[in-house]
């Protein structure tokens, strides 16, 4: 049947992930390889460093096509911080990482990397990776997955994305014109089945999510609005999803017509079917 293990890594970018070591550890305990994840953005790419033991890291190096990467000074961004994303807003690089212990920090590039707000509550909703560690002994990473996104540009520019495979919400922060990271009041969507993957629609100010119909091995998309009141819409794509078709990659178009997605053959235990495909929105 389908693996939800392998594509719920994907959605966090891990670099490393198994049913026994990756995003969760089967047998409840930390991982052996702890997960990095990583982004470039304007000329620049952004690695967490997690440490189990005594807090990670983010570092930041500089992109170059004549001298390669140029290593920056690492900061601290808190326990274990394992999703991260990076877009433009408030004509700012601005980078937000979601920790283990579910705190969110907003860093900045000017053009070092600066500590610029952090969520000190944490996403109360959202359970933290030690918890679902210790519940998932028989699953392994099946329930994992804390994929972050940052809408960029359009009507709901600064709007962080969180969504929690485990909890089935996706929370909406903001990232307001001083770069104050905030989760508003009632500020989440419950997402039915098993939602793991999300991308940036910034010209229907919305989310794309991703959830897998591990029955049938199918991916199906639902767009979800960044603003409130949160209305979610099935989305009907043309062509149809081919059955056997889990997705490990998503990415909407500027114009937010088209869906692109790469992935696998669900029921293919070698994933030897890798293939991409093109979904137009209905």
């Amino acid at each position: 049947g389908a693996v939800l293990s392998d594509v719920a890594s994907q959605a966090v970018n891990s670099t490393v992930g198994t049913a026994t070591t990756g995003v969760i550890a089967a047998n409840g305990t930390w991982p052996a390889n702890e997960l990095a994840s990583i982004v470039a953005w304007n000329g620049y790419g952004y690695l967490t460093e997690p440490n189990m033991g005594s807090g990670g890291e983010v570092e930041q190096f500089t992109i170059s096509t004549t001298a390669g990467l140029t290593v920056g000074t690492s900061v601290p961004a808190g326990v274990a911080p394992y999703a991260i994303d990076a877009a433009t807003v408030n004509s700012v690089d601005a980078i937000v990482v979601f920790s283990a212990d579910t705190t969110v920090r907003l860093f900045g590039n000017t053009p070092q990397l600066t500590l610029e707000s952090t969520l000190t509550t944490g996403l109360t909703n959202i359970t933290p990776l030690g918890t679902v560690q210790t519940k998932n002994t028989s699953q392994g990473s099946a329930l994992g997955g804390w994929p972050l996104r940052i809408i960029g540009s359009g009507t709901a520019v600064g709007t962080v994305g969180v969504l929690s495979s485990y909890d089935k919400v996706l929370d909406f922060l903001t990232i307001n014109a001083t770069n104050v990271l905030s989760w508003p009041a009632n500020a989440y969507v419950a997402v039915p089945g098993n939602p793991y993957m999300i991308a940036p629609d910034p010209t229907h100010g919305a989310f794309i999510v991703a959830s897998a119909d591990t029955t049938n091995g199918l991916t199906t998309l639902q767009s979800i609005s960044a603003t409130p009141p949160y209305t979610a819409t099935t989305i009907t794509p043309n062509p149809a999803v081919a059955v056997g078709f889990l997705a490990s990659g998503i990415l909407v178009s500027d114009d937010g017509t088209r869906i692109y997605m790469s992935g696998f053959n669900a029921f293919d235990s070698a994933k030897s079917a890798g293939r991409s495909i093109v979904l137009y929105r209905q």
